[in-house]
């Protein structure tokens, strides 16, 4: 009779909304008890919306914790004018653990990522039980959460979660495996890798696809091959990206990202496959990947790329890089063009420039001489590094005739090549530099000396402690 009197409120009721309206149905479930006839408790608990849900989880995952350090205690009895008593529940304390559980998977889903954010290792265990959530949504970000939180017992879940029957849960929970780090797992990845480009997966992609938007087995194998790429496997990473001509399978960017990232030479021949791929990431990873294992076989190749720069921009810069790497003679000529060329991106000309410094020569002196009073400030930066690891004293007579450079981070670079002498030649011009108006030049003066091991170091280094900046 009493609860039918009073809106909004019956026993065990969740009351949505605003904290007015929670404390006026409180109110009126006070003030109707009074006016009944024997002592009655009314509970009164409120709903907890999805907006204090999310404001729980990311106040939790702001703090790194799983659940809230100070919970509300017991129910509050709450006297009322008459003989009645109403008993106000507590709000549900914010515990991530417990959101893990849910009704909402949307709840879950976002109750996971936080738990994986917050990296606390308590979490794995209730995220290896979210592995079997009936929302895929859920257990790929229950997989991805424990990637994050990198606890190696989460390993035999992961394992499992490969045969899962979503393709992205299985692209999940490989990445986890990989950021774990146990390259005995290399095996299992690279199995799901061939499964799903054996299933056709990458048939008909376009070499630049996004990732966004992709679904599927695509996303599965690209999860794989990253994860074959943090572990650094490079016989599993050739197993399930190359065809038994040791060719590539794709020319879908991921496949050149995963080869450049084991730079073991025998994948040199793909990656060299790869590098007239059209578009651009296919092609910068591929020469990225050959100038990093220094690859003299592709020299020709990307001189070819550097001298007509038809290709995508960031592919001739990777080119430019690669062949700086590689450090080949035959490179030289190509190299200096692209670092006299002031048409070109200084950035690009920097490149260059650190090329010429490994391959010295009459000829690649003389342009790193001129290129110390060149107009963009990278450039003659890149040149005081590159002249004084090619020829030191050359470096050193040409900077004894030039005046403080205008630019703050050439005068920077210029305390880094004199460190690069590794011998006493340079301190007497770093501890002058130390007397340079701009304070932004003394952080790299400073190191400088330490790295130069000048005499006297610990000296001007404990000097500086007192700095005012």
């Amino acid at each position: 009779m009493l609860m039918g009197r009073v809106p909004g409120v019956r026993s065990g009721l969740h009351v949505a909304g605003s904290p007015i309206l929670r404390t006026l149905s409180l109110a009126l479930a006070v003030l109707a008890a009074g006016c009944a006839t024997a002592p009655t408790a009314i509970p009164v608990v409120t709903e907890v919306t999805w907006e204090e849900k999310i404001d729980w989880i990311v106040r939790l995952e702001n703090l790194r914790l799983l659940r809230d350090p100070n919970p509300p205690g017991a129910p509050v009895l709450v006297p009322a004018t008459g003989r009645a008593q109403a008993v106000l529940g507590p709000t549900p304390p914010s515990d991530l653990v417990l959101l893990l559980s849910d009704a909402e998977a949307r709840v879950r889903r976002r109750a996971a990522l936080a738990v994986g954010r917050v990296g606390i290792a308590e979490g794995a265990s209730p995220l290896m039980r979210l592995l079997a959530d009936g929302n895929p949504e859920v257990r790929q970000m229950a997989a991805f959460s424990l990637g994050l939180i990198g606890d190696p017992s989460a390993r035999g879940a992961l394992l499992a979660a490969l045969d899962d029957s979503s393709p992205v849960v299985q692209g999940r929970a490989a990445e986890a495996l990989g950021r774990i780090g146990d390259r005995a797992d290399a095996a299992a990845i690279g199995g799901v890798v061939r499964r799903h480009v054996q299933a056709g997966a990458l048939n008909g992609l376009d070499p630049d696809a996004d990732v966004v938007g992709l679904q599927g087995t695509a996303d599965a194998v690209r999860l794989g091959i990253e994860a074959l790429a943090m572990l650094g496997s490079a016989d599993d990473m050739f197993a399930a990206v190359l065809d038994a001509a040791g060719q590539p399978v794709s020319a879908w960017w991921p496949v050149a990202y995963g080869l450049q990232r084991v730079p073991d030479p025998r994948g040199s021949a793909a990656l060299l496959s790869l590098l007239d791929t059209p578009g651009r990431y296919t092609a910068a990873f591929a020469a990225r990947g050959l100038g990093a294992m220094r690859a003299t076989g592709s020299v020709p190749a990307l001189v070819r790329i550097v001298e007509s720069r038809n290709a995508a921009p960031a592919v001739v810069v990777q080119a430019v890089r690669a062949l700086a790497a590689i450090a080949d003679p035959t490179a030289v000529t190509a190299l200096t063009r692209v670092a006299v060329d002031t048409a070109l991106p200084a950035s690009m000309r920097a490149d260059a420039v650190v090329g010429l410094a490994a391959a010295p020569g009459t000829e690649s002196t003389d342009v790193l001489l001129d290129l110390l009073g060149d107009r963009a400030a990278d450039v003659r930066g890149a040149a005081m590094r590159a002249l004084a690891a090619a020829d030191p004293d050359t470096f050193l007579l040409a900077l004894s005739g030039l005046d403080p450079d205008r630019d703050w981070t050439v005068r920077v670079a210029q305390a880094q090549a004199l460190a690069a002498l590794g011998d006493q030649r340079g301190s007497v011009r770093l501890l002058t530099m130390l007397r340079d108006d701009d304070v932004r030049v003394l952080p790299g003066v400073l190191g400088a000396l330490a790295g130069a091991r000048t005499q006297g170091t610990a000296d001007v280094l404990r000097q500086h402690l007192v700095h005012a900046d």
